[in-house]
């Protein structure tokens, strides 16, 4: 009597090559553009703009985009030095920060990054010289903070504006958000810099990502 069952081996096969099958059909591949901006001047309270860069638009014969990939990594690096004046103890609380915001052409945010390091630093009455040091003064110096993030873009339009002959901008702006309190005398020099990527994300056009072909491997054994 002849089996109507396939034996596990048969099956495992089965499976692995029908799996093949799909990963080998969705094709998908992926290319990386990459960049550095800055550093920027000393920033003030006003917002900076990075002189713009580009990328190549993704222009493959064939190919279609299914996702662009923006990965960006903001720094802040610079200084901050305070000094107390009065005649008694207190703690200088700072934060040193900085906001990067990467952005589309039309200046709408892909991305927002703030990297801080937060400080608490006693001072005693002043000791008779403005110097950011002593007793009644301290300074920070070599800092360089930094946070990354990475945003997937799939929307039609998003995916429209990445495709082309051409190329396309990635406005970058930075913002000093540095406060203190307490000080009777501050200074703070902080500067941007953005390392950032975009990776193109494609598959050959109208070869869909099959899934699981879980219906396929059963019809060779109904």
């Amino acid at each position: 009597m002849t089996s109507l069952k396939p034996t596990v081996s048969r099956f495992a096969v089965a499976v692995c090559l029908s799996l093949t099958i799909a990963g080998a059909g969705a094709r998908a591949a992926s290319i990386t553009h990459s960049s550095v901006y800055g550093p920027s001047p000393y920033l003030g309270s006003s917002v900076y703009t990075f002189p713009v860069q580009s990328v190549p638009q993704f222009d493959l014969p064939g190919q279609c985009l299914t996702s662009v990939c923006v990965q960006a990594t903001a720094h802040g690096a610079g200084f901050m030095g305070f000094e107390n004046t009065q005649n008694f103890f207190t703690t200088v609380a700072s934060n040193f920060q900085v906001q990067v915001t990467v952005r589309r052409p039309d200046l709408s945010p892909v991305m927002v990054l703030q990297p801080s390091q937060i400080f608490m630093d006693p001072l005693s009455p002043y000791d008779g010289t403005a110097d950011y040091a002593g007793t009644s003064g301290v300074t920070h110096t070599g800092l360089d903070v930094s946070v990354g993030d990475t945003v997937c873009l799939t929307s039609a339009s998003d995916l429209a504006l990445f495709t082309g002959a051409g190329t396309v901008n990635i406005p970058c702006t930075a913002l000093n958000l540095s406060t203190q309190t307490n000080a009777s005398s501050w200074s703070i020099g902080l500067q941007a810099y953005v390392t950032y990527s975009v990776t193109y994300n494609y598959m050959e056009c109208g070869v869909p990502a099959e899934q699981t072909a879980w219906g396929n491997v059963k019809s060779m054994y109904r």
